[in-house]
This record gives C-alpha cells, sequence and structure tokens, in this order.
C-alpha cells in the first residue's frame, strides 16, 4: 500500500552533553500536524549523508497510525475548584473530553483559566483524527 502524503521537515543545530553539537531532523505530516519522526546526527555523520554514504543513527518513530489522517480540534471548557490547580485542570479535562477524543493537557498559558459569575474554569482543546474526505 502506497501513499503521497505532504510533507514538512525541520532541520535544526541542537547541543547534548551526550553528543556535543548535532543537528536534529523532525518530519511532520501536514495534515495531521503529528512530527512522526526525528533523527539526530553529528556534524560529521551529516557529512557523511550528504556525500552519498549510508550512515545509522537512532532514530524516534510515533504516531504513524493517524499520519495522512485529518486533525479536528474544538474547544473543551470546564469548571474547576481552584483557579490555580493544574492537576485538578488535568483530571477533569480527562473527565470532560468528549467520548473518541483526546484532551490537550496544557494549562500553562493565560488564556488557560477564567472566571465568570464568581465560577472557575479551565480552556482547552480537545482533537481527533479522522479520515480526509
Amino acid at each position: 500500500m502506497s501513499k503521497k502524503l505532504k510533507m514538512s521537515m525541520r532541520l535544526s543545530n541542537a547541543y547534548s552533553s551526550k553528543l556535543g553539537n548535532y543537528i536534529s531532523l523532525t518530519i511532520e505530516d501536514e495534515l495531521s500536524l503529528i512530527k512522526f519522526a526525528r533523527f539526530e546526527m553529528t556534524y560529521e555523520q551529516l557529512g557523511k549523508l550528504i556525500a552519498n554514504t549510508e550512515i545509522t543513527i537512532p532514530a524516534e518513530i510515533i504516531g504513524l497510525d493517524n499520519v495522512g489522517k485529518k486533525r479536528e480540534i474544538k474547544p473543551l471548557i470546564f469548571e474547576v475548584d481552584s483557579y490555580w490547580d493544574k492537576e485538578e485542570m488535568i483530571e477533569k479535562a480527562k473527565l470532560y473530553v468528549d467520548e473518541g477524543w483526546q484532551p490537550i493537557l496544557y494549562f500553562g498559558s493565560q488564556n488557560s483559566r477564567f472566571t465568570e459569575d464568581n465560577k472557575h474554569y479551565a480552556r482547552t482543546s480537545q482533537y481527533r483524527f479522522v479520515d480526509p474526505t
């Protein structure tokens, strides 16, 4: 089975105590927005690759089952007891997410919480992957 998909690639400089200076290559499916492949290589390995020499490097591959699918996103807003308790927000997001959807469990922005009529609310998004039409 073969599919033609539109992908984005990003090559960036990075540093780690393990590799020193290295290059990170990330590949993202433009439809699902999944960064499904990440490769790290030293500058020496990159030079060999450019010179048409085969190299072996570690890779992280994730989310392949949703590559090529469309990501649908919609808001998820719910009442919370504490304006500042991120753990409560995460637990309630998992509780109130619609069936078949996944919550985005990031509550670090100013827009993640608000108060209305003396009640505290958390705001995030939920998403799912569907076959493109």
